[in-house]
């Protein structure tokens, strides 16, 4: 498929052995339920091939709305998906997955990483040398962004 016919929002590439892999929030389910993340793989970002399914919500899995913003990233061998996920019970957060593939199976990896009395979004990662740093948006109304130091027990 062409990158016209790709329907996501909050697109994010990652170039990886000679390819780019493209993740994003699901057009069609931004605004409802939610059950998973998708990956688009191309050899030169105008020709992709057909998604393919990187992450489907687990049985009893708590979120179920707002899988939104996923961002890939290669670390230590491994590939860590960033995102936001929500439920009606909770604020929305940001949470990481993880994979041995850049197309997954991702499963989940951390409880929320940002503070649970926040509605927290569109988490991106900042390295300093080998030390990653999260960035994140503080809610939908607030522009108010917080740098937390993730070399904890996350990696």
């Amino acid at each position: 498929m062409k990158t016209t016919e790709v329907n996501i929002r909050d697109p994010f590439v990652l170039v990886y052995n000679h390819k780019y892999y493209l993740y994003g929030t699901r057009s069609a389910t931004c605004w409802g339920k939610a059950d998973g993340f998708d990956c688009y793989v191309s050899e030169d970002m105008d020709n992709w091939q057909s998604p393919i399914e990187i992450f489907h919500r687990p049985e009893g899995f708590f979120a179920d709305q707002n899988y939104w913003a996923p961002e890939c990233y290669s670390y230590h061998g491994s590939f860590y998906l960033v995102t936001t996920l929500g439920a009606e019970d909770r604020k929305k957060g940001v949470y990481i997955l993880k994979a041995d593939q850049p197309t997954g199976p991702f499963v989940p990896y951390s409880e929320q990483i940002t503070p649970k009395e926040w509605a927290s979004i569109d988490g991106t990662l900042y390295f300093e040398g080998e030390v990653p740093y999260l960035i994140f948006s503080h809610s939908f109304w607030s522009p108010v962004n917080k740098i937390d130091n993730l070399n904890r027990d996350f990696f």
